[in-house]
């Protein structure tokens, strides 16, 4: 049976490294699997052969050369075209981003392909490398010769699909983010601008997320304002931490203490939301009569 040949227009270094390291097995069982190069244009070949240069070898080898040959070419594409592929895909798609986010724009796609377990079909990135891989043995099982930019474009279809699909969600992210963060900045520059009407709010948070909000002297904040809000709330129009943010805005206090629960942790963002709108006006308590454990303070 023919052994494989490997077409490629600018991968042809990759394309070696990933052979010569899948070949070091055969080199072990005594079987030498060399490769030829020559190149038709802009096409670079690399021809597998014997150590005699037959392009011929035993059905039972050549079957196992050209499993090794489709991992060996997956990894590339997943190291190499992958990332060619999701560039493309944003310069297409999304080339209205000022040219100052792009990079960020970027590794937002990146961080979105090699993240693992996300239950996106094929972003996972090892169910990628097996798709590909299998959809490579299978060609091979067929065709004695593969181009590796042809057949990502013509044979992966669903492959550069779902790499489409890992770009849009990306960006989807990155624009939350942006609008998050701009909209952090705006809550900080109106608190930061506004006379505190309290010098210290301690932000008191249950295991289960409820809240209530106590002064100084650790007395319940009453406003209408908060019990509009709680009514909302209750009715299903508004979350707790939107509730808690509102509130902690109108009355811009000098210090927020914020009093974690029995358990220890508090449930969702309230740290990260309240700490980056108030920044160091911000401490946590790890234990007072308002914990419910032993008085300590220590900065946040």
């Amino acid at each position: 049976m023919q052994l494989p040949s490997i077409g490629t227009q600018k991968h042809a270094e990759h394309v070696k490294r990933q052979l010569d390291s899948a070949f070091q097995a055969f080199c072990a069982e005594g079987v030498d699997i060399h490769l030829q190069e020559r190149s038709c244009g802009k096409m670079h070949f690399l021809d597998l052969v014997t150590v005699d240069g037959d392009t011929s070898a035993p059905a039972a080898l050549t079957k196992k050369v050209r499993g090794q040959v489709a991992t060996a070419l997956s990894e590339v594409i997943l190291d190499h075209l992958e990332e060619e592929i999701a560039r493309r895909i944003v310069h297409e798609g999304y080339n209205h981003f000022p040219r100052d986010e792009y990079s960020s724009l970027l590794e937002s796609v990146t961080e979105e392909l090699h993240g693992e377990g996300k239950g996106y079909g094929l972003v996972d990135r090892s169910s990628r490398r097996l798709f590909v891989a299998q959809h490579l043995k299978e060609y091979l099982e067929t065709h004695d010769q593969v181009n590796l930019e042809g057949f990502v474009r013509f044979r992966l279809k669903e492959y550069t699909g779902e790499i489409e699909e890992a770009v849009d969600r990306a960006v989807d992210s990155y624009m939350m983010e942006k609008e998050y963060g701009e909209f952090i900045r705006l809550l900080r520059y109106f608190v930061e601008t506004q006379e505190p009407r309290a010098d210290e709010v301690n932000v008191i948070v249950s295991a289960d997320g409820q809240f209530w909000l106590a002064d100084a002297q650790g007395q319940k904040v009453k406003s209408s304002h908060l019990d509009e809000l709680v009514i909302e709330m209750v009715d299903g129009d508004i979350e707790y931490e939107d509730v808690l943010m509102s509130n902690l805005i109108t009355m811009a206090p000098s210090s927020v203490v914020i009093h974690r629960p029995e358990g220890g942790e508090i449930p969702g963002t309230y740290i990260e939301t309240i700490k980056s709108v108030f920044g160091d006006r911000v401490k946590t308590c790890f234990g007072c009569s308002l914990c419910g454990h032993s008085a300590r303070k220590k900065g946040f």
